[in-house]
Protein backbone atom coordinates (compact mmCIF):
# COMPACT_ATOMS: atom_id res chain seq x y z
CA UNK A 1 0.00 0.00 0.00
CA UNK A 2 1.38 3.49 -1.18
CA UNK A 3 2.02 5.92 1.70
CA UNK A 4 -0.84 8.35 -0.25
CA UNK A 5 -3.25 5.38 0.10
CA UNK A 6 -2.15 5.03 3.84
CA UNK A 7 -2.86 8.39 4.80
CA UNK A 8 -6.17 8.66 2.65
CA UNK A 9 -7.62 5.33 4.92
CA UNK A 10 -6.49 7.36 8.14
CA UNK A 11 -7.57 10.95 7.06
CA UNK A 12 -10.91 8.78 5.76
CA UNK A 13 -11.51 7.44 9.17
CA UNK A 14 -10.66 10.34 11.14
CA UNK A 15 -13.62 11.93 8.86
CA UNK A 16 -16.24 9.30 9.59
CA UNK A 17 -15.26 9.64 13.55
CA UNK A 18 -16.40 13.43 13.53
CA UNK A 19 -20.26 14.15 14.58
CA UNK A 20 -21.50 16.94 12.17
CA UNK A 21 -22.43 19.55 15.15
CA UNK A 22 -26.05 19.38 14.55
CA UNK A 23 -25.96 16.11 15.45
CA UNK A 24 -24.42 16.12 17.99
CA UNK A 25 -26.77 19.24 19.67
CA UNK A 26 -29.70 16.68 19.28
CA UNK A 27 -28.10 14.06 20.89
CA UNK A 28 -27.65 16.45 24.30
CA UNK A 29 -29.74 18.51 26.31
CA UNK A 30 -27.56 21.76 27.04
CA UNK A 31 -30.79 23.57 28.53
CA UNK A 32 -29.55 24.05 32.00
CA UNK A 33 -28.81 27.41 33.82
CA UNK A 34 -25.92 27.77 35.81
CA UNK A 35 -26.20 30.45 38.73
CA UNK A 36 -24.36 31.57 42.08
CA UNK A 37 -20.81 31.56 43.30
CA UNK A 38 -18.27 31.29 40.00
CA UNK A 39 -15.98 29.87 42.39
CA UNK A 40 -17.15 26.72 42.98
CA UNK A 41 -20.06 26.56 40.24
CA UNK A 42 -20.31 24.03 37.19
CA UNK A 43 -18.74 25.47 33.46
CA UNK A 44 -21.09 23.51 31.85
CA UNK A 45 -23.89 21.30 32.18
CA UNK A 46 -25.59 19.02 29.74
CA UNK A 47 -27.88 15.44 29.84
CA UNK A 48 -28.53 12.54 27.39
CA UNK A 49 -32.25 12.00 28.70
CA UNK A 50 -30.96 9.62 31.48
CA UNK A 51 -27.79 11.45 32.76
CA UNK A 52 -26.48 14.81 33.74
CA UNK A 53 -22.66 15.62 32.78
CA UNK A 54 -21.41 18.22 34.72
CA UNK A 55 -18.15 19.81 34.19
CA UNK A 56 -16.41 21.83 37.01
CA UNK A 57 -13.18 24.09 36.99
CA UNK A 58 -11.29 20.93 38.62
CA UNK A 59 -13.04 17.69 39.21
CA UNK A 60 -10.03 16.73 42.14
CA UNK A 61 -11.85 19.86 44.72
CA UNK A 62 -15.86 19.19 44.08
CA UNK A 63 -18.29 21.08 46.26
CA UNK A 64 -20.80 18.94 48.06
CA UNK A 65 -23.49 17.96 45.52
CA UNK A 66 -27.28 18.36 46.83
CA UNK A 67 -30.42 17.32 44.34
CA UNK A 68 -33.18 19.60 45.67
CA UNK A 69 -36.49 17.05 45.59
CA UNK A 70 -39.76 17.64 46.98
CA UNK A 71 -39.25 16.16 49.81
CA UNK A 72 -36.13 18.60 50.40
CA UNK A 73 -32.68 18.79 50.14
CA UNK A 74 -30.93 15.13 49.42
CA UNK A 75 -26.96 14.42 49.85
CA UNK A 76 -25.97 12.91 46.22
CA UNK A 77 -23.10 10.40 46.82
CA UNK A 78 -19.90 9.02 44.87
CA UNK A 79 -20.73 6.08 43.35
CA UNK A 80 -23.94 5.55 44.65
CA UNK A 81 -25.51 8.89 42.99
CA UNK A 82 -22.81 10.46 40.86
CA UNK A 83 -19.49 8.60 38.90
CA UNK A 84 -16.52 11.14 37.78
CA UNK A 85 -15.62 10.79 34.07
CA UNK A 86 -12.99 13.39 33.11
CA UNK A 87 -13.34 16.09 33.00
CA UNK A 88 -16.98 15.52 33.86
CA UNK A 89 -18.67 14.28 37.12
CA UNK A 90 -22.30 12.47 35.91
CA UNK A 91 -25.32 12.46 38.08
CA UNK A 92 -27.04 8.76 37.16
CA UNK A 93 -30.21 10.53 37.15
CA UNK A 94 -32.25 13.49 35.98
CA UNK A 95 -32.38 16.31 38.33
CA UNK A 96 -34.48 19.22 37.83
CA UNK A 97 -32.35 21.39 40.21
CA UNK A 98 -29.18 20.63 41.72
CA UNK A 99 -27.01 22.54 44.51
CA UNK A 100 -23.52 22.69 45.04
CA UNK A 101 -21.94 24.15 48.61
CA UNK A 102 -18.51 24.59 49.70
CA UNK A 103 -18.84 26.12 53.50
CA UNK A 104 -21.05 29.12 53.12
CA UNK A 105 -20.68 29.28 49.11
CA UNK A 106 -23.30 27.77 47.01
CA UNK A 107 -24.04 27.75 43.59
CA UNK A 108 -27.14 26.39 41.38
CA UNK A 109 -28.12 24.17 38.53
CA UNK A 110 -31.36 24.65 37.01
CA UNK A 111 -32.87 23.16 33.88
CA UNK A 112 -35.13 25.25 32.49
CA UNK A 113 -36.18 22.92 29.75
CA UNK A 114 -37.45 23.53 26.12
CA UNK A 115 -38.02 27.49 26.46
CA UNK A 116 -39.61 29.55 23.67
CA UNK A 117 -36.14 31.43 23.47
CA UNK A 118 -34.24 27.47 22.87
CA UNK A 119 -36.39 26.75 20.65
CA UNK A 120 -36.10 30.23 18.85
CA UNK A 121 -32.33 29.78 18.45
CA UNK A 122 -32.23 26.06 17.72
Amino acid sequence: MSIYRLLFCVALSMSMLTIHPRVWAAAYNFTYKIAGDVGIAPVQAFDDGEKIYIQFRDVKQLPAIFADTPAGQVLLRLGIDYDIEVPFVVIRRLESELIFVVRQRRAFLRYVGMTEEVLKNS
